[in-house]
């Protein structure tokens, strides 16, 4: 492995514990540490689901097939676990010391069962007896019964008691996880898991209980389709969401104050190995933080100040969209701009009659959809409508169906994923009757949701040529098209890598010729190998690397004095992807839904579009700088829990928002 190559798994885990950094961050809304908090845990379970199973299955392989890779899986392993168990620890420092503590200055008590009032107990035993008793269904744990099967996150208690040989086991009732209590004058949030300890003498009464201890067991997530390419691959995605239910164990999670002697039969019980064992604290699916109940009167300084999306300008108008795009490009950013102009635009082109299509590619649908309800239109209208659904996005795989299934029942052309290929590429097309085209391109997913915390770039146009380009994009999906000959967007995996690395060899050319040669990258995640040795070696020759990169970052920071790498990470989940090349006085500038990992350069469908509008060049570069200046939220890579600095002053988010504000307004003011 190169010196200069981080373990993508190891680079992740910093990334988390960026965000855990952000829940201890004091400059940080109280609810919105609390947030940051369901974010690590849900960020981690995820990881324990997919890239711990991943380096499990990695270990299986033959001897010789791992000493010709360039990783060490179980070297790896090791590394991750013993960071994951730092990061745990961290994690249960900042709720129980600084969160719980910050609460009850706010007036908001988390109790245990043991911190009750009078009153609170009372409350607490009737919350139990009506919302919870009658849905816990004690088994008992034996080699002589059927061993339960352990759903994926789902919560257990194992109650040991002093009359019965073999410990009871139940699982945590579907309620809300909090439970805000009557009490004589605070305003007192319990645990559900805490209510049941403070009553389940209720459901054993006739003995003693010794012990109880909660466990999770978090499942493998991967759906694995051997073969791709016969059969109904919709069928084998189905198919596999459900078996991903029933996938092995990847990390079983208990209760550390858990006895030796109850935690080696629980392991005995259900066939785990110690590599499944991780212990934990007392409460497990800490995702649902994200529920933290607040009092109706809660101080407003306890969340985020509400940035509501703003009308980009050239749509304040009576104008249909599409006249205003194919006179002049629009450029958004999201979530600062409002997403919904393309919903709007859609209803616009489902009226019009001189729109003869539209054609989408769907990754991940929102729940409730304004866009796919357009599309429903559009099609009902008789327009010919053509949705490409990645049915493949993980986790979103059974929503992308179901909305794949009312599109379909509307009249829309509908097709589903291709074998062993993702279709990333984030791009619609509303073809007019005269030829002409409004396309979209974007960096991140057509879902409402997404669009108010995520940021992401997005190029309207009615430019023929780029217009041409995305039709060839889509004719590929509809299997009519099997090589794109484009003029204008570079696509993955046909061309994007190679016009990657020549852009980049031009930069070398310019460097070594003493002319400016300078590289900007803002990405979610470089992990490519081939690049990365690429970026090296134009570093070495001179060439002035930026790279703000959210996630994943393989390449280490001290490389070469040349590339510099910063992360930022803050209320809103940095999505937005552009590169730009400036060589000698030539400055080209792309956004894409591509980061420069190998699998979406090489096994994925992905645009990238130039910017070609020098103003939004400039603008892109404004943001870049802005994000890269942030003193506040953004900082290097690999940064030591202990040592991290919480700065105060306005964040690039806040700074990004308040301008365009400004800007919008001054031009809204009438002339005098």
């Amino acid at each position: 492995m190169q010196d200069n190559y981080i373990p993508r798994d190891i680079s992740w885990l910093d990334f988390n514990g960026r965000v855990l950094n952000e829940a201890s961050n004091p400059n940080v809304p109280l609810y919105e540490r609390i947030k940051f908090l369901a974010i690590f845990s849900s960020n981690l379970d995820e990881f324990f689901r997919v890239r711990v199973s991943a380096l499990r299955q990695f270990k299986k392989l033959r001897k010789k097939t791992k000493e010709q890779m360039k990783v060490k899986p179980k070297k790896i392993l090791r590394e991750v676990l013993d960071t994951i168990h730092n990061q745990q620890e961290q994690f249960g420092q900042i709720f129980n010391e600084e969160i719980v503590p910050a609460l009850m200055a706010d007036g908001i008590f988390l109790k245990d069962e043991s911190q009750l009032s009078k009153k609170e107990i009372e409350s607490a035993k009737t919350f139990f007896d009506h919302k919870i008793k009658a849905q816990i269904h004690l088994q008992e744990l034996s080699d002589n019964f059927p061993i339960p099967f352990l759903s994926n996150k789902g919560i257990y208690f194992i109650v040991l008691t002093e009359n019965r040989e073999n410990p009871l086991l139940f699982a945590l009732p579907e309620t809300d996880r909090f439970v805000v209590l009557e009490s004589e004058k605070d305003f007192t949030v319990s645990f559900v898991d805490d209510i049941i300890r403070a009553n389940i003498d209720q459901l054993i009464p006739e003995d003693k209980i010794l012990e109880v201890v909660s466990i999770k067991l978090s499942r493998d997530a991967e759906m694995y389709i051997d073969d791709e390419f016969t059969g109904d691959l919709l069928d084998k995605i189905k198919k596999g969401i459900n078996d991903r239910n029933f996938g092995l164990p990847t990390r079983f999670l208990y209760d550390q104050e858990i006895s030796d002697q109850l935690l080696e039969r629980i392991k005995l019980l259900f066939k785990l190995s110690n590599q499944d064992m991780i212990p934990g604290g007392r409460y497990h699916n800490f995702h649902d933080l994200f529920g933290f109940p607040k009092p109706a009167n809660a101080s407003e300084k306890l969340n985020y100040k509400e940035l509501p999306g703003l009308q980009h300008l050239d749509f304040d108008t009576d104008t249909p969209k599409s006249e205003i795009i194919k006179q002049k490009d629009i450029f958004l950013h999201f979530p600062y701009n409002a997403f919904d102009c393309i919903p709007s635009l859609i209803e616009e082109a489902a009226a019009d009659k001189n729109v003869s299509s539209i054609r989408i590619t769907l990754y991940r649908i929102g729940s409730n959809s304004r866009l796919t309800e357009a599309l429903k239109l559009a099609a009902l209208n008789e327009k010919e409508v053509f949705v490409f659904i990645e049915a493949k996005a993980r986790f979103d795989e059974a929503s992308n169906m179901y909305w794949g299934t009312q599109l379909t029942e509307s009249g829309a052309k509908v097709v589903y994923s291709f074998p062993q290929i993702k279709v990333h590429a984030k791009i619609m097309q509303i073809s007019y009757t005269d030829n002409s085209y409004v396309s979209y391109v974007g960096t991140g997913n057509f879902n409402e949701t997404n669009a108010r915390i995520y940021t992401d770039f997005t190029l309207l146009t009615g430019s023929q040529a780029i217009g041409d380009d995305i039709r060839q994009v889509f004719q590929i999906l509809q299997g009519t098209l099997i090589i794109p000959k484009h003029k204008k967007i570079r696509i993955a995996p046909f061309a994007l890598r190679d016009f990657i690395e020549e852009a980049i060899d031009q930069e070398i050319q310019e460097a070594c010729s003493g002319q400016k040669a300078e590289i900007i990258a803002k990405l979610n995640n470089l992990e490519d190998q081939g690049i990365i040795e690429k970026l090296t070696e134009a570093a070495n020759k001179g060439v002035k690397i930026k790279l703000l990169i959210r996630g994943i970052c393989c390449m280490h920071p001290d490389t070469h004095p040349n590339i510099e790498i910063k992360r930022l990470v803050d209320r809103f989940l940095e999505h937005a992807r552009f590169y730009y090349f400036h060589a000698a006085d030539k400055r080209a500038m792309y956004i894409s839904s591509a980061d420069w990992m190998t699998r979406n350069l090489d096994r994925r469908i992905e645009v990238a579009c130039p910017i070609e509008n020098e103003t939004y060049k400039d603008q892109l570069l404004h943001i870049f700088n802005t994000q890269w200046n942030d003193h506040i939220k953004a900082g290097p890579h690999f940064e030591e829990f202990k040592d991290y600095q919480y700065n105060t002053g306005d964040t690039a988010q806040e700074i990004i928002y308040k301008e365009i504000k400004e800007q919008y307004t001054k031009k809204r003011l009438p002339l005098n």
